[in-house]
């Protein structure tokens, strides 16, 4: 469903950060094949078996598609955290298929690196009527996540995917949603 969407992202990426690599995590068999035979440059494909989190596993069967996506959002990071070339330092941004970029993140890393500020997130801006979403879904959006890498970011990404494995659901509840 959202495979054409992640490529239109990806194209509009390449155009904004062209150095960057870019890891996709595949959740079915069918988008895995097909990001394979595309054979993207600079593109990693990654699986719920790479992942390797039974944690996560767990969580499948309890969960809609849409649910265990969420939840496998925060798990994804924190595998990407682990992963060799990965160091402290880099950036690691989290884009749903649905983003796209029309300029440069570079700017935006350089003054987060010059105020010493290692996480990222944004707001939803909802439009002045619909305020009251913010009390709904809550202020800030998942869809688009930064982080440079140190030891508070990599702690925050941990509790993200421990308080995600807990609960994520689509549903409103105390305050939350997905």
């Amino acid at each position: 469903n959202y495979l054409v969407r992640a490529i239109a992202m990806l194209d509009s990426a390449r155009k904004s950060i062209p150095e960057a690599y870019f890891y996709f995590l595949c959740i079915d068999t069918e988008s895995k094949s097909m990001m394979e035979k595309m054979n993207l440059e600079r593109v990693f494909i990654i699986t719920l078996d790479d992942i390797n989190d039974m944690e996560l596993i767990a969580t499948k069967k309890k969960r809609s598609q849409p649910e265990f996506s969420f939840t496998a959002k925060s798990a994804f990071l924190s595998y990407l955290t682990t992963r060799p070339e990965i160091k402290d330092g880099d950036a690691l941004v989290w884009t749903d298929a649905d983003i796209m970029y029309f300029s440069s993140l570079e700017p935006l890393i350089k003054r987060m690196a010059d105020a010493k500020q290692s996480i990222g997130i944004t707001s939803h801006r909802f439009p002045r009527g619909k305020a009251y979403m913010n009390e709904k879904v809550g202020r800030y959006n998942a869809g688009f996540v930064l982080f440079l890498l140190n030891k508070t970011s990599r702690a925050c990404i941990a509790k993200w995917r421990r308080e995600c494995i807990e609960w994520c659901y689509l549903r409103y509840e105390e305050d939350r949603l997905g």
